[in-house]
């Protein structure tokens, strides 16, 4: 397991989410309506897990088997969640935190937007994106890493703005 911590913001995130979102995109061809940097790391000055959330919004989320081939071919493990069916979810690297997590979501659905909404409202708001690097800094402390749901509360109430 990674040291935990959080990494300080890295320029070059930005472009290991450019040479993934290639991956994905050859790998899911026609079904992409749109792939969009999602999570701490789309946010320039915040510090975060080095996960690189990526964003697809597909038309359906029946991915075909050869979608799922090609996308274990570039190097994404799908993750099944029952409790997360407005997804589908990939992920690279064999620990936590990983490599990368890719939401296959509804293009313009509701969590589609949500993912966008977000990321806009900390990229504009440089004491909300504080905030949530301090509550990020504060779940550490239990002695494990977050994750998405942990963070919960304050994604519902900047939703809810």
């Amino acid at each position: 397991m990674a040291e935990l911590a959080l990494a300080q913001y890295d320029s070059a995130w930005a472009e290991r989410y450019r040479a993934e979102a290639a991956l994905i995109g050859d790998a899911l061809g026609e079904s992409v309506r749109e792939i969009e940097h999602v999570g701490s790391t789309a946010v320039p000055g915040l510090a975060g897990k080095p996960t690189i959330d990526i964003a697809v919004g597909v038309d359906s989320l029946d991915l075909r088997p050869d979608h799922k081939e090609r996308l274990a071919d570039a190097g994404f493990t799908f993750q099944p969640d029952e409790d997360r069916p407005w997804e589908r979810r990939f992920v690279k690297g064999e620990q936590f935190p990983r490599d990368v997590i890719v939401h296959v979501v509804a293009w313009n659905g509701p969590k589609w937007r949500e993912l966008i909404r977000f990321r806009e409202a900390l990229r504009a708001d440089p004491d909300l994106a504080a905030e949530y690097e301090e509550l990020k800094r504060t779940l550490l402390e239990r002695g494990h890493w977050y994750r998405g749901a942990d963070k919960g509360d304050l994604i519902e109430r900047v939703l809810a703005e």
